[in-house]
């Protein structure tokens, strides 16, 4: 009998070590594994059927994301327009943006994208996604070995668990579908359903909820005090019977902050930190502001320092983006990045050559590192083409409604691209490349010709 308990004990105690060392792998592990990236090592691709390809990366402004039609992305409106003005050629444009990643995440995948497609041009519009990132590719040894451990029997095993613990909770999987449709939702729409919702409601329907209220930006000019004291009104609420719920309590603690009633802000997700074991860094960093309007600079929590810092997530977005540019040139290829729209071009200049003052949010932006006309941003330096989106968009503005350009406000400058807003992007890239591919493409066929 002694010998089958120790048995028992061993083997148990090996199970929680083994699960330990996996836990200690799980926050780099879920940057590659929630983002399902394509493995294109399944996918073979034929480089000699194009003359030119451009290979595009980014978030969810550049994916297909609330856009009912993916042929109507910016990327595909781009390979239809370069197709119709270079008849002669074969042109593609191969979109690799997924919905949700930051530059760490684009930046993991990269070389394999590189090495497939083997892109003339590589185009990204990126940098959203990046507030409170704290890693860079530095971090990718990590990763390199958190991917071995994913193949080890035990781990899936052990991933099987959790996902059939996760099912018996009250929590759904995350659905797409539903994220779409609350996004189509209005305002009042969006509040009246939550108004509704109980303690017994599933968290994940909630959170598609708090979302769906996140795309009406309330930092945006169009929000009035009483749209914002109502979102305030439901939100407190629902934190009553989900106060772990990290969505209900930052979006309640975002608004806080800008009504300026930063100690409930404080307080909530301090309050959030002693009920959950781990917080996202967006949160963290969300306090961090919180604490810093306070006049606290540092916060200690868990015997770990917390030191308000605005600059530690543009140093990571330097990093990834300049691991990309080093990379693009390795494979003789060009590279570009768009910014996003209504914002200067000049901000994302800035950014590559890493001025710590800059965010690519396009707030407290130092007048005194503006250049003095947009031109003079749009340039090729060492091989890097910048192309901006404002002028363009200040224009489509005076024609069309916000609501015409952008599916939502997620951000206080700008939202996701409508059907229209797309093909915006797609004309200025188009006007902006087609010289430079051509040149690059009679080039190309001069060079072949003499040999």
């Amino acid at each position: 009998m002694k010998k089958i308990i120790y048995f028992v004990l061993t083997y148990f105690f090996m199970f929680l070590i083994i699960v330990t060392v996996l836990e200690t792998f799980a926050n780099a592990l879920r940057y590659n594994t929630e983002t399902k990236f394509q493995d294109d090592k399944k996918n073979k691709f034929d480089r000699s059927a194009f003359d030119y390809i451009i290979l595009t990366f980014g978030e969810s402004t550049s994916a297909s994301y609330f856009v009912d039609d993916k042929e109507m992305t910016w990327s595909n409106q781009l390979n239809r327009l370069l197709s119709a003005s270079l008849p002669n050629y074969r042109i593609k444009v191969i979109n690799k943006a997924v919905t949700g990643t930051n530059t760490f995440m684009m930046a993991i995948n990269y070389e394999r994208h590189l090495l497939k497609y083997k892109p003339d041009l590589v185009l990204g519009m990126v940098g959203i996604n990046d507030n409170g990132l704290i890693y860079n590719i530095k971090n990718k040894t990590k990763l390199d070995a958190a991917h071995k451990i994913k193949r080890f029997v035990i781990f899936k095993i052990y991933n099987w668990l959790i996902k059939n613990l996760q099912n018996k909770s009250n929590k759904t999987p995350f659905d797409l579908e539903t994220r779409k449709k609350v996004h189509k939702m209005g305002l009042d729409e969006i509040l009246n359903t939550m108004e509704k919702l109980t303690a017994d409601s599933d968290e994940v329907l909630i959170e598609h909820y708090v979302a769906g209220l996140s795309d009406y930006n309330p930092e945006a000019t169009a929000r009035t005090s009483g749209e914002v004291s109502r979102m305030k009104e439901v939100l407190e609420k629902l934190l009553l019977s989900f106060p772990s719920n990290e969505e209900l309590v930052y979006f309640s603690a975002v608004l806080d902050f800008i009504t300026l009633k930063n100690s409930r802000c404080e307080q909530k997700i301090r309050n959030l930190i002693s009920l959950k074991e781990e917080v996202s860094e967006v949160t963290m960093a969300h306090y961090v502001a919180c604490n810093s309007a306070l006049g606290n600079k540092k916060i200690s929590l868990k015997k770990k320092q917390y030191t308000a810092n605005t600059t530690s997530s543009i140093e990571n977005t330097y990093i990834n983006i300049h691991y990309m540019i080093d990379l693009a040139r390795l494979n003789d290829a060009k590279i570009a990045f768009m910014q996003y729209p209504l914002t200067s071009a000049c901000r994302l200049q800035e950014l590559l050559k890493f001025n710590k003052l800059i965010s690519f949010r396009g707030r407290d932006y130092p007048e005194h590192i503006l250049y003095k006309t947009e031109d003079e941003c749009i340039l090729e330096d060492k091989n890097i083409l910048i192309i901006e989106n404002k002028k363009n968009f200040e224009e489509a503005l005076l024609k069309y409604s916000w609501e015409s350009l952008f599916t939502d406000k997620f951000t206080p400058v700008f939202g996701h691209f409508s059907n229209i807003g797309h093909r915006i992007v797609a004309r200025r890239a188009h006007k902006v490349l087609l010289p430079r591919i051509k040149k690059a493409l009679i080039s190309n066929k001069e060079n072949t010709n003499s040999i």
